[in-house]
């Protein structure tokens, strides 16, 4: 409850691994949650809002997806990916099945952590088999292609350590990738399993 990146990457996994619905109950109700969601659904996912509950007096929400769709590349920037930068370590990797093109510009490239954050993501993905191309202020990514989990890169960031937890759930693997011991013993990969689950 209350932790809306873990949220937002279980919703990413989903969706990269096409695993049917999903259900995400007492997200806080702040811009980012419906940053998120407007993100997903502008690519095709199948994505619905409800109130919730409070948590502990605040506002919340619920998300329902369903995450079998076509997904459709698309452009974003402007305020949505200012006001929720971290919208990158989801839609860079989910850009990777989509059909065409996305593009995410409008990064805060002032920041020397957000610039070595956009060069990890590129070369993340870059060694998952992704066509991808760095600009001014952020990344072109084009889908299709073979995918294909090939090493994962030691780094103490959050944001990049959950992306690459999603990537190595919902990827197929290389006969030389060793799979880090966090990956499914993590929250996401718990979650993720219980998702599994529920859905066989």
């Amino acid at each position: 409850p209350g932790d809306h990146y873990l949220g937002m990457f279980l919703a990413g996994l989903s969706v990269l691994s096409g695993n049917g619905s999903l259900r995400l109950a007492h997200l806080p109700r702040i811009g980012s949650v419906t940053s998120i969601s407007k993100a997903l659904s502008r690519m095709g996912v199948d994505i619905s809002i409800q109130d919730d509950d409070s948590i502990d007096g605040y506002p919340a929400l619920t998300i329902n997806i369903s995450a079998d769709q076509h997904l459709q590349g698309k452009r974003f920037g402007g305020n949505l990916i200012r006001f929720c930068p971290e919208l990158l370590f989801v839609l860079a990797p989910l850009s990777m099945i989509c059909d065409g093109k996305t593009v995410i510009r409008d990064l805060p490239f002032g920041s020397a952590l957000w610039r070595e954050r956009v060069s990890f993501v590129r070369e993340t993905l870059e060694a998952c088999g992704a066509r991808i191309g760095e600009v001014e202020d952020g990344l072109v990514i084009e889908g299709g292609g073979d995918l294909m989990m090939m090493t994962y890169f030691d780094t103490s960031d959050r944001l990049c350590e959950l992306m690459q937890s999603m990537l190595t759930l919902a990827l197929p693997h290389h006969s030389s990738f060793t799979s880090p011991v966090e990956s499914s013993t993590s929250t996401i990969g718990r979650l993720y399993n219980r998702l599994v689950a529920a859905t066989a």
